[in-house]
């Protein structure tokens, strides 16, 4: 559930940017994010994740996740837990 929530917060916000979805800000903002957390990110396996999504599928998330992680619907769940197979934490 870290992961999930440290994600959430590290993307809220960035998918959304304008009238695209600014997807390689989004996971620098989630490297150094998950970074000072003390954690590793494999940086093409989140390019791949968002990959799977298109635009309109990435602004809805971002809309539904806003500035609160708990709004958490199915559909960015599921993003958030494709992500969190792209990152690794120290024991």
């Amino acid at each position: 559930m870290r992961k999930i929530l440290v994600i959430a917060m590290s993307c809220g916000a960035l998918l959304a940017a304008c009238s695209g979805v600014d997807r390689e800000g989004t996971r620098d903002q989630l490297v150094k994010t998950i970074e000072s957390a003390g954690g590793k990110v494999d940086k093409d396996c989140v390019d791949d994740v968002f990959d799977k999504y298109s635009d309109d599928e990435l602004k809805a998330i971002d809309k539904d996740v806003g500035d609160n992680p708990s709004n958490m619907s199915e559909a960015s769940t599921e993003l958030f837990n494709q992500l969190t197979e792209c990152i690794t934490f120290s024991s």
